[in-house]
């Protein structure tokens, strides 16, 4: 440019001497005059940048519960000091704006606001909600007539005046779609609805959603964030959004609002709390009130986290699982490097040699049933025997002691035949049988030798 700028200069200076008669300087070749084109933006038609891919009678007004009635009002070019805005919700406190329908307001000097008279948006037609002709209550030589358009639940275009309208929040902003979108899009929220009962809803990233409730039957749909704090839920199969309706119900408390009358639809509408980095710290939101039945705030219904969180939280959970479970199982590899397993003597009353006292290779704790005890037999094998624990009920107090091992069912009674080595001693411990803790070298005979020493009263 700088180079275009000299040469431009130099022929001018060319052009002046030769009008005085004087001598036009040579033009040298690398000084060549380069073609400056400027791109220009071409305009671009309203109808086609602005077109009307919401139903305006689908436009959420946003949440009823706010007393401040900020996260609904809507500003030309998101200028939210601009002196004019709108609502689309009840949220006049002078003239009761209600339902779809266009509430100006105006602010005035002293910094409060002036509402219009409610114009009641009317279809104009081809997706275009229009208003008639009206004017401020404090000034009625200003007449105002709108034409609009919504691209999605943040951003409209009025044709008439050709000004393009942003919904924005007191708290963070003017957002666009995708501002709320990105903020759900891998959400999971989640809630125990008993003890046995879980609900979990999972909001993936291409607008569906899958929602488990134990013992039921998946249900799917999609998502779509409608207001500054609302999320609709539309269910595929609208049984499934009944279901969820009179539940969520059931969690108003103090007498709230009856969700049952919204039963069967195919829409579900909760509330949310967002921040202004745009992360969901609340969501399902019902009211609660004070003695007096006043409105006291909101709950959240759900826990909230994200399928990455999740997804990390399973991971570390299985990663704790395996090195328990690679911990567990050096313990009893140092175990048996212990003297375990043992190779079956010929008198095997004589427990010269085997440690009793070290970490048990099987532990039967009254809850296993046959094949449980079948399955420590086959691993034993023929010619070891393992330090085997078994907790149980002895009944006499002979040669040959009894444990009774019954499983959770209380169908399933087993004996196993248990033989000490000092068996005189075992009285003292156990005289009238009972609650017993046995520890002991477990032959493939099914016997199980010990000495009273290791008999515990329980």
């Amino acid at each position: 440019m700088k180079k275009a700028r000299l040469l431009a200069l130099a022929l001018g200076l060319g052009l002046s001497l030769a009008a005085c008669g004087g001598k036009e300087p040579e033009a040298k070749p690398e000084t060549e005059v380069e073609d400056v084109k400027e791109e220009k933006e071409e305009a671009v038609d309203p109808a086609v940048k602005y077109p009307a891919n919401v139903d305006p009678a689908m436009i959420h007004p946003g949440s009823l519960n706010s007393d401040e009635d900020t996260s609904d009002r809507w500003y030309p070019n998101g200028d939210t000091s601009s002196e004019i805005a709108f609502t689309l919700t009840q949220t006049s406190k002078q003239n009761d704006c209600v339902g779809l329908s266009f509430c100006q307001y105006h602010v005035m000097a002293d910094g409060k606001d002036d509402d219009m008279i409610d114009m009641p948006l009317r279809d104009g037609g081809n997706g275009h909600a229009i208003t008639g002709e009206f004017s401020f209550m404090g000034d009625k030589s200003v007449t105002y007539d709108y034409d609009f358009t919504f691209q999605d639940n943040f951003t409209c275009y009025d044709f008439k005046n050709g000004v393009e309208w942003k919904r924005c929040h007191p708290d963070y902003g003017c957002k666009d779609q995708s501002w709320y979108d990105k903020a759900f899009a891998g959400l999971v929220a989640y809630r125990d609805l008993s003890s046995v009962k879980h609900q979990q809803i999972v909001f993936n990233e291409d607008g569906t959603f899958v929602e488990s409730v134990t013992g039921m039957d998946d249900m799917k749909g999609h998502w779509e964030v409608q207001a500054a704090n609302v999320l609709m839920l539309i269910y595929d199969n609208a049984e499934d959004a009944g279901i969820q309706v009179v539940d969520a119900g059931s969690l108003l408390e103090n007498g709230g609002e009856n969700a049952d009358a919204t039963s069967n639809s195919d829409h579900w509408q909760q509330e949310f709390t967002i921040s202004a980095e745009g992360k969901i710290t609340e969501f399902g939101l019902f009211p609660y009130y004070d003695d007096n039945m006043n409105l006291a705030g909101y709950k959240p219904a759900f826990e909230v986290t994200t399928v990455a969180e999740m997804e990390a939280a399973e991971k570390e959970a299985k990663d704790k699982a395996a090195a328990e479970e690679a911990a567990e199982a050096q313990a009893k590899a140092d175990a048996l490097a212990a003297g375990s397993p043992y190779e079956q003597p010929d008198d095997k009353t004589d427990l010269s040699g085997v440690n009793l006292d070290q970490v048990p290779d099987f532990v039967m704790d009254g809850t296993q049933d046959y094949n449980t005890f079948n399955d420590i037999k086959k691993g034993i094998g023929n010619d070891f025997g393992m330090i085997f624990e078994l907790h149980g009920v002895a009944s006499g107090s002979t040669y040959s002691s009894y444990i009774t091992v019954q499983n959770d069912s209380g169908k399933l009674t087993q004996k196993f035949t248990v033989v000490i080595v000092d068996a005189d001693k075992l009285l003292d411990i156990v005289p009238d049988g009972g609650n017993v803790a046995i520890t002991g070298v477990l032959w493939s005979d099914r016997f199980i030798y010990t000495d009273s020493k290791h008999v515990k009263a329980e």
